[in-house]
């Protein structure tokens, strides 16, 4: 995987203008092929483009990654997963569960830097998920993994060795968490 990486950094720094439309690109098909590594490429783009653009060019993309991987889930998955897996008892209990996910709840789940959105754009494409609902939760949610990613760019063992960075995570939670009760109640989704 380490392999990977470097070779696609090396790539993409070496296509010049091209690397950084690769890049965004890169960010949409992870939403779908979750193996792509997500924090180089944001972490790209806020080298390419700064942390401003970077961060805009990064959360974009994020969004429509998980919105076309929502909508494939939705149109192309969803006969199959109601012939063959719908009645099994433990995706059953799965998908009930993540039903009853309040909105806010929604946003911070998606927010979390290490829960996996390919598997959350898919759950929410089978469950016929309201679409209103899922893209203001990503809209709020996807902030924070963005930040976390791109200016942060740290690894998962290294922000357990700097609390500060924990830390960090968490506020951006616990703000995404308010900034959706009150999307929540503004717009009357749930």
């Amino acid at each position: 995987m380490e392999q990977l990486i470097n070779d696609t950094v090396a790539f993409i720094k070496s296509s010049g203008l091209l690397g950084p439309i690769i890049c965004c690109l890169l960010i949409v098909i992870e939403s779908v092929i979750p193996i792509l590594p997500l924090a180089v490429f944001i972490a790209l783009n806020a080298l390419f483009f700064g942390h401003v653009i970077g961060f805009i060019l990064s959360w974009f993309f994020t969004i429509i990654g998980c919105i076309f991987s929502y909508y494939l889930c939705k149109n192309h998955l969803r006969k199959y997963y109601e012939k063959k897996l719908a009645k099994e008892k433990n995706i059953k209990k799965f998908m009930y569960g993540f039903n009853k996910l309040s909105f806010s709840q929604l946003v911070v789940l998606i927010g979390i830097p290490f829960a996996p959105a390919f598997l959350i754009n898919i759950v929410a494409g089978l469950n016929n998920m309201n679409i209103k609902r899922f893209i203001y939760a990503l809209l709020i949610g996807k902030v924070s993994i963005v930040i976390f990613w791109g200016y942060i760019g740290t690894s998962f063992i290294n922000s357990f060795k700097d609390p500060s960075v924990l830390l960090k995570i968490i506020i951006m939670l616990i703000i995404a968490y308010f900034v959706s009760k009150f999307v929540a109640k503004k717009y009357n989704i749930q």
